[in-house]
């Protein structure tokens, strides 16, 4: 690489140096360059600038004096020449690794008086005002030439050592020079390897450099790529156009520390792909205005469909989780919650993370006594538990440990809601004990109600006899008795689970209005309300003479159940594609022992209760397969009826 002298050595610098040498010496200097450039001068004389180098005539002489002086510069150290004009001149090479890049000048002086006639003729000669250029004439300083010489031997030495300056700093420049091209030649191996395009935009023209890789990428070649940051802007997709011209402006405008954008990029081969791009500005100008900006382009196709597949089963996974009907919990050695799905979110409510589990199920206020947190995460065991959460509901819980993202170790807890198949165990060993009551009704039931007819009426033949007159009253006591039994005998045997029923399409609604003079009769004696809220119901295949009855056991047991002034409410609606009978009073309601018996036969809680009312009423809807459900509290008691329609009962 060619340097020049100014390259090589700060002639600013140079010039604070020289300027007080000269103040204090009056020995003018300048610096030219290889091709005759004044770099600096100091102290040259008025004859020379405001006469000399004014008037042709003797600035010819000054060019063939500077070019006598160019070509005898290396005859020796330094050359002596005096110039056509008169002056003294000296000039010294200034060589640097052979090559002369300057020349040190000194003189405009002279070695003795002047001859004046000489110059006035010259002035004359030239066309000078005779006593101006006189005037300049003595104001040139007189060095003798033994002293003169001296003073050029410094500017020799002082040559020699802006020589050694300008090698120090060429090699300088030289080793940086190398260090460029070594990184230069490092940064072209790595983008030739580098899967990333590089791209080199002049922003005021709109010219781009695309690298090869860049090209490769868009499947075009360097042939009909223009040059231009317009052939850019042709790639990009349609719909993303928008989005990257938005970031790349605010980067231009330096709102953004850089510019980057994933975006899709039309292929040579018509195909899109997906992008990385990414760059900045490296250059501005002094308003800030962007001149230059460099950056790379990146293929992330394959990277964009593992990030969505990663995504889609991201997704998989936590829409398992949250759709899974149980419930599912991570939790933190110090008791917080920080994972629910949805399960238990529906359930307790969404701000649930960072409580404490035990207050979230239990409303304690502290950790549960059988806690499996320590078993679970220092044993690294698996435990197994049920509990009844703060809602009444019956959970069967397993508890894992559990390694979160970042390594902690945490509590998994799966739980199943286990409330419907308990009340189903209840139900089915409730129905198992009216199915061993009615088979044992229909086995024996007859049998024992024939020979109690046969008792009654000889019973009542003896109370008719005028000689057991006296004996009528225990006669007619156990009539009374066998009537009564009788009466739990007819009850026993609508137990059976193979009593024939009769279904035709009823209005349950008419049925209700059928039997309700009979429940107001029993509710005016008790000193009680009735009231009838009857909504338009599809009909039902009913046995309406067995609807009758489970109608009034249920009236009958709600109006039992509450106080003189009590109200009881006979209600039909559709709900969930179900016919719902509703009888709600407004007792005391039931007690949850009494609640888990009730409808079992022969269990009661009335003084003079057989304990078969409910159990009559449950295997009538057995048979018309309905269900019955109950929901009690302090402010009464509901029993709901709940029939399936005619195509949800298959027929």
């Amino acid at each position: 690489m060619e340097y020049r002298f100014s390259d090589l050595v700060d002639i600013r610098h140079l010039r604070e140096l020289m300027l007080p040498f000269y103040e204090l010496t009056g020995i003018p200097y300048a610096i030219l360059d290889a091709d005759g450039n004044i770099l600096d001068k100091i102290g040259w004389r008025e004859i020379c600038d405001d006469f000399h180098r004014v008037c042709p005539k003797s600035e010819k002489n000054c060019r063939e004096s500077d070019s006598y002086i160019s070509s005898h510069l290396h005859d020796g150290p330094f050359i002596r020449y005096q110039c056509l004009n008169g002056l003294m001149d000296y000039a010294i090479p200034i060589i640097i690794e052979g090559l002369h890049l300057a020349t040190l000048f000194t003189g405009q002086f002279l070695h003795e008086p002047p001859d004046e006639e000489y110059f006035r003729r010259q002035a004359r000669e030239f066309g000078f005002d005779e006593s101006a250029y006189i005037e300049a004439l003595r104001m040139v300083p007189i060095i003798p030439k033994e002293r003169a010489e001296s003073i050029v031997v410094f500017f020799s030495q002082f040559a020699q050592f802006l020589a050694l300056l300008g090698l120090e700093k060429k090699r300088q420049l030289e080793a940086a020079d190398q260090a460029l091209k070594k990184q230069k030649e490092r940064l072209r191996l790595v983008l030739e390897s580098s899967d990333d395009g590089f791209y080199d935009w002049d922003i005021e023209t709109g010219e781009v450099y695309y690298s090869p890789r860049w090209i490769k990428m868009a499947n075009s070649s360097p042939e009909s790529m223009e040059p231009h940051i317009r052939a850019w802007e042709k790639l990009i997709h349609h719909d993303d156009k928008p989005s990257v011209m938005k970031q790349l402006c605010e980067h231009l405008a330096g709102h953004t520390a850089r510019f980057e954008s994933e975006y899709r990029l039309l292929t040579g081969s018509g195909d899109w792909k997906w992008v990385m791009g990414r760059g900045k500005v490296m250059e501005r100008d002094e308003n800030g205005r962007p001149l230059r900006m460099v950056g790379t382009l990146l293929d992330v196709t394959e990277l964009k469909q593992a990030k969505e597949a990663l995504e889609a089963e991201h997704y998989r996974t936590l829409s398992l989780l949250e759709r899974l009907p149980a419930s599912v919990f991570l939790i933190t050695p110090g008791h917080e919650v920080v994972f629910t799905n949805i399960f238990i979110r529906e359930m307790y409510g969404k701000l649930l993370n960072k409580r404490p589990c035990y207050e979230i199920l239990h409303g304690l206020n502290a950790p549960c006594g059988d806690c499996p947190m320590e078993d679970v995460l220092k044993k690294n065991a698996t435990v197994e538990r049920e509990c009844v959460t703060i809602l009444g509901r019956s959970i069967h819980n397993y508890y894992y440990s559990f390694v979160d993202i970042d390594g902690s170790l945490l509590m998994l807890a799966l739980g199943i809601d286990i409330t419907e198949q308990k009340r189903l165990d209840l139900e089915i060993a409730r129905l198992d004990r009216l199915n061993l009551v009615g088979e044992m009704a229909a086995g024996i039931g007859h049998e024992i109600r024939n020979p109690m007819t046969a008792v009654r009426g000889f019973l009542q033949m003896l109370g008719e006899k005028d000689d057991c007159a006296r004996y009528k009253d225990y006669f007619e006591l156990m009539i009374d008795e066998l009537d009564r039994a009788n009466s739990i005998i007819t009850e026993f045997l609508s137990l059976a689970k193979n009593k024939a029923v009769e279904l035709k399409p009823k209005d349950l609604n008419n049925i209700v209005h059928a039997i309700l003079p009979l429940i107001s009769a029993d509710a005016i004696v008790t000193d009680k309300y009735i009231e009838v809220v009857l909504n338009d119901v599809p009909n039902l295949l009913l046995d309406e003479k067995e609807i009758r009855q489970l109608i009034l056991n249920l009236a009958r047991n709600g109006l039992e159940a509450m106080s003189p002034g009590g109200l009881l409410t006979l209600k039909t609606f559709f709900e969930s594609d179900e016919v719902v009978l509703a009888v709600v009073d407004q007792g005391g309601g039931i007690e949850p022992a009494v609640l888990e018996k009730i409808g079992t036969p022969f269990y009661t809680t009335k003084d003079n209760g057989t304990g078969l009312g409910l159990a009559v009423c449950y295997s009538i809807a057995a048979r018309h397969k309905a269900s019955i459900t109950v929901d009690t509290g302090p402010a009464g008691t509901t029993f709901s009826v709940r029939f399936k329609t005619a195509e949800k009962n298959g027929s």
